[in-house]
């Protein structure tokens, strides 16, 4: 058997530290900065090429800053307008890539201090003579991890603490402390290398699928930190350093880690937060009775509402708490019950909550299946959105519409009419979200802040998803400039196309697919080739909105490289897309042809936002701190 790894240290310099010399496994906590001395990482055999995408990258650094940041600098907000908004106040940043926040009174603050640290799972390496590590779990992480260090080396202005990040980057002998398999050369020359973390690279096509997530996960950290202040990158990366943590098992035969990689991954049933929030909320009932009656609705809830049963309790957590969700979300909102509702009336808690499952319900029906009423194709189109900040306000307006039906289901006029004013405007504002590149963090802060105002009275498509002019700027470029981003992509042609039909969508727009017209990557001798000869343009025209239109599955396959000529005679077949007869309609397709096009479908889609004004007061700068206010974002307007 090979020879155990030394595992020098003690609770002082490295946390737990407990090693068996007979199995030849120890285990560690260790801080970030810790781990990557440890010395130089390589993929082992068995691990994946690098996979994560920004979503997965949107989502740790939103924990970073809730864990890691402190919270007890925010300015006072400044009075907001009236009388729209009678019940908001309003806050501004001084940050140019930052929007007016409405803040309601009612809206919880963070009341929890940071922690003391942010524990980011555990890593299992097999140690080498030399320093030679290699990772058999936890090098998406570890991956990750250095993307953002290299970034924030880049940016912070403080040499001594720039220093010590690079020295997480490159050893002593400027050997770097990560190597990948493939996307390396990405790595360390564009990464890695001091000075070129700070760079907003567009991916571009010829790179390997590692290539264009590992520039795309670079930009994203690079243009969310770079709108921070020099103070608030330091205290960050200081935290960072210090206060992220990970658990580490190091194993000295390779056999073992193999073993461990494979029980870690296939292995095991995973912890369902779902009964964990059930197992909670029953033992606040007062007596057996209470229990029972907890458990038969909680059973009867998740029975009909299924496999979205937790996507449920997340939005309804949401319209709860209002406050920044993680995984531990359920057992949060478990806590906050205990504390708000009490033995007393956590069974009729319940029962609410089984009225919210009906609502939920009811929205996925209308979503899922296009029932002919103009309502049901404005709540349809909100499938086009992937992303769940907009559900628990959805949920919230279908519920309070429920709510007011009679026993055959009727509604007043009056309520009806706002019911559907409320979903005709909803699609269009979580569309400007994405193209005015919200993180989903300011999201959720909009969609918070839009809770509060509606419980309030407040109408939040006048305030809190109303847009300032920064914001209507981005989503003006947005429109006119390449859409490199899936979700920006997919979303807007989406939501064009269904637009087009006004409320008579046709079903099979469900399963339709996103055309390039001219293709995403042009093959060689391609006729495309010869249309846009230049590469760079060629890419940029490619995924230009006036390159795109829907197309049903079986005929987007067949396509592919095919020449616009047989294109066209494929696209006057059915089925038939709005977006599509607009092509069929054009003789040529050039580079002029889709410029044309993206203006005059961005020119639509503001029209069809029709986004109101949002009448704030001048920008009144604040301090930096470690988060925006406990506010929502809010979206001013279309002249």
């Amino acid at each position: 058997m090979t020879t155990p790894p030394v595992l020098p240290g003690s609770a002082t310099t490295s946390g737990l530290n407990v090693f068996d010399a007979r199995l030849g496994i120890g285990s560690r906590t260790l801080t970030i900065e810790q781990l990557f001395a440890r010395g130089r990482f390589q993929p082992a055999s068995v691990q994946r090429e690098y996979q994560w995408e920004q979503s997965n990258c949107e989502t740790l650094l939103e924990d970073l800053k809730h864990a890691l940041e402190p919270r007890d600098d925010a300015p006072e907000p400044e009075p907001g307008p009236e009388p729209e908004a009678p019940h908001t106040e309003l806050a501004d940043s001084d940050d140019d890539d930052t929007v007016n926040q409405t803040l309601i009174p009612d809206l919880p603050a963070v009341s929890e201090p940071p922690v003391e640290c942010y524990y980011l799972g555990a890593l299992v390496v097999k140690p080498y003579a030399g320093g030679r590590i290699d990772v058999y779990d936890g090098l998406q992480r570890l991956t990750t991890l250095t993307i953002l260090i290299a970034v924030l080396r880049d940016l912070t202005k403080t040499n001594a603490l720039g220093r010590r990040l690079g020295a997480l980057i490159f050893d002593s002998n400027f050997d770097p402390r990560l190597t990948l398999r493939t996307g390396n050369g990405i790595l360390k020359d564009e990464i890695q290398k001091p000075g070129a973390a700070a760079t907003d690279r567009r991916t571009r096509r010829g790179l390997s699928a590692t290539d264009q997530r590992i520039r795309v996960v670079t930009a994203y950290f690079y243009r969310q930190i770079g709108k921070w202040s020099d103070a608030r990158i330091d205290r960050f990366s200081t935290r960072l350093l210090e206060a992220a943590c990970v658990g580490l098992t190091e194993v000295a035969d390779e056999r073992i880690a193999r073993q461990i990689f494979v029980s870690t991954n296939l292995h095991g049933v995973r912890l369902n937060r779902v009964d964990l929030c059930k197992g909670q909320l029953m033992d606040l009932a007062a007596d057996d009775t209470a229990a029972a009656a907890i458990l038969q609705i909680w059973t009867r809830l998740q029975n009909r509402i299924g496999t979205q049963f937790d996507a449920f309790l997340v939005a309804a957590d949401f319209i709860e708490r209002r406050e920044p969700q993680g995984v531990d979300c359920l057992t949060r909102l478990a806590a906050h019950i205990a504390a708000t509702q009490g033995p007393a009336k956590i069974v009729a808690w319940v029962e609410e909550l089984e009225r919210s499952g009906d609502a939920w319900i009811g929205l996925h029906d209308r979503m899922a299946t296009l029932h002919g009423r103009s309502v049901d194709a404005e709540i349809w189109k909100l499938r086009m959105f992937w992303w769940p900040e907009w559900k628990p306000l959805a949920l919230l307006w279908y519920r309070d519409y429920l709510s007011k039906c009679n026993a055959k289901g009727h509604a007043p006029h009056s309520t009806w009419i706002a019911f559907n004013k409320r979903f005709a405007a909803l699609h269009g504002r979580c569309l400007a979200l994405i193209l005015a590149d919200f993180t989903p963090f300011e999201r959720a802060r909009i969609f918070g802040n839009a809770i509060g105002q509606t419980r309030t009275g407040s109408d939040p498509l006048k305030a809190a998803l109303a847009f300032n002019r920064n914001a209507l700027d981005k989503i003006r470029q947005s429109l006119i400039v390449p859409l490199t981003d899936e979700s920006k992509r997919h979303a807007s042609i989406r939501w064009i196309e269904a637009s087009l039909w006004d409320n008579k969508i046709p079903a099979y727009l469900g399963e339709a697919t996103v055309e390039h017209v001219l293709p995403q990557r042009s093959a060689e001798g391609s006729d495309w080739r010869s249309v846009i000869a230049d590469e760079e343009e060629r890419y940029d025209a490619a995924h230009s909105l006036g390159n795109l239109a829907m197309l049903d599955k079986s005929r987007n396959g067949l396509l592919s490289n095919a020449s616009y000529a047989s294109k066209r005679a494929e696209y006057a077949k059915l089925p038939a897309f709005k977006t599509l007869e607009q092509v069929a309609a054009i003789p040529e397709w050039t580079r002029q042809t889709i410029r044309e096009r993206e203006k005059m479908l961005a020119a639509y889609v503001l029209e069809k936002l029709a986004l109101p004004e949002y009448a704030a007061k001048p920008r009144i700068p604040y301090r930096d701190s470690a988060i925006p206010p406990a506010a929502a974002v809010a979206p001013d307007a279309l002249s």
